[in-house]
């Protein structure tokens, strides 16, 4: 795990497990309203993307991180103090001025989120749901690939499974680097909300319905607290 500074927020102002802020892709305009809320390297990479939608998300992404660990702060510390900086696989890690808050980012569509949690591993992944998805068999195990086919509709199933294992991915830092056959999933089909634990690691996963459309959203975690899931609005 990539190193860093010690903390200095008060331990009392931590939440005690995983918080999970979800919200809308906002557009160039309203980001353009907010551009000093985020940092100059981020405009940076921002630049490079070539599409306006992976921009938005982009910044989306990282203006909700910033809220999210200014709450988590306790409000100790602003929106603009802090400095995420990208670890192994492009694990973003919190340097400054928290580095004990631990933060995961995701995008997909419309719909941006952010999972931060004291002191523990944590991470994210969200999938639109709308559409009929095509089947990885790759990245299932054998039984997952045997209960998949029997389940009444198969692509959500297999979106619900994709998030929970890109989620935990995201937590250990292995990316998609990681062997999603090995880890093979007990989940439930046709269920909105479910829990799996994984020794130390508990994953979550839901399904959100929006006005920006349906969504599989899925959190890893350690350290045992529930988790805090919010819809807000990253403006």
């Amino acid at each position: 795990m990539t190193a860093v500074p010690h903390s200095i927020t008060a331990a009392s102002a931590l939440p005690a497990g995983p918080q999970v802020w979800l919200a809308p892709r906002l557009d160039e305009s309203r980001l353009a309203m907010m551009a000093g809320l985020t940092r100059d390297d981020e405009h940076a990479r921002c630049n490079d993307l070539k599409r306006i939608s992976d921009r938005e998300r982009f910044l989306t992404g990282r203006l909700l991180a910033r809220q999210a660990l200014s709450h988590a702060s306790g409000e100790t510390w602003p929106c603009t103090a802090w400095s995420l900086i990208p670890g192994p696989n492009g694990k973003p890690y919190v340097a400054a001025p928290d580095g004990n808050l631990q933060i995961s980012i995701a995008h997909s569509a419309d719909m941006v989120a952010v999972a931060v949690s004291p002191f523990h591993d944590v991470g994210i992944d969200v999938e639109r749901m709308d559409g009929a998805a095509r089947i990885e068999p790759s990245v299932l195990s054998d039984r997952e690939r045997r209960v998949l086919a029997g389940c009444r509709d198969a692509s959500a199933e297999f979106i619900r499974l994709w998030t929970m294992k890109e989620a935990y991915a995201k937590r250990t830092g292995a990316g998609v680097g990681m062997d999603f056959a090995a880890l093979d999933l007990d989940w439930v089909p046709d269920r909105i909300e479910q829990r799996i634990e994984l020794g130390d690691c508990t994953l979550d996963c839901r399904t959100v319905a929006t006005s920006r459309g349906t969504y599989s959203v899925a959190l890893a975690w350690t350290g045992g607290a529930p988790a805090d899931w919010r819809m807000r609005d990253a403006a």
